[in-house]
């Protein structure tokens, strides 16, 4: 009961925090920074931007509507995929998995340890995603390694993935086909 109660106050403390963010309320508004189609239009010139805001009649002046795809771009885990299972904790260095066990081991392998940090990590069946700080390798090519353009702020993204779900109900790759549009 209580753990259920806690993973309630959580997804609500979640969605109130986005909602002050998408509002404009989580942080002083700058009216002199650069309006978000612009900074849009300067990570991805194609990028299709909706400025309409029929569905967000209180966006802040200067936020704009745009496809998750739009502001992050993604890795295939391949040169980070860990060769062999043999884990223990007294290894350095953690493998990863974006589900809901997140560390599954530790290994002593030096090659092919993803850096480029702060990420987020996406499986693609599951949908789950975690922000990661540290470096790592991945158990399986089964998850994206998303990194954010330049002034986009990760912890936003990571947020808004964590609280924006797609429900997997078939097995396929969810990132290419649903989430990033």
């Amino acid at each position: 009961q209580g753990k259920a109660n806690l993973q309630i106050a959580i997804k609500q403390t979640k969605s109130k925090i986005l909602d002050l963010a998408i509002h404009g309320k989580l942080v002083p508004q700058d009216l002199n920074d650069e309006p978000a189609s612009e900074l849009l239009k300067r990570i991805n010139p194609k990028a299709e931007i909706t400025c309409d805001n029929e569905h967000y009649p209180q966006l802040p002046k200067g936020w704009s509507i745009c496809r998750l795809g739009d502001v992050v771009k993604y890795e295939q885990p391949t040169a980070y995929i860990v060769q062999s299972i043999a884990y223990s904790d007294a290894y350095p260095i953690p493998v990863l998995t974006a589900g809901k066990s997140f560390i599954i081991g530790h290994t002593k392998e030096t090659e092919g340890i993803y850096n480029r940090l702060p990420c987020i990590i996406f499986d693609d069946f599951t949908t789950d995603s975690r922000l990661v700080d540290f470096p790592f390798k991945v158990k399986s090519s089964a998850m994206k390694i998303l990194q954010v353009h330049y002034g986009v702020e990760v912890e936003y993204v990571s947020l808004f993935m964590s609280i924006t779900r797609l429900v997997g109900d078939t097995h396929k790759r969810y990132w290419i086909s649903e989430y990033s549009k």
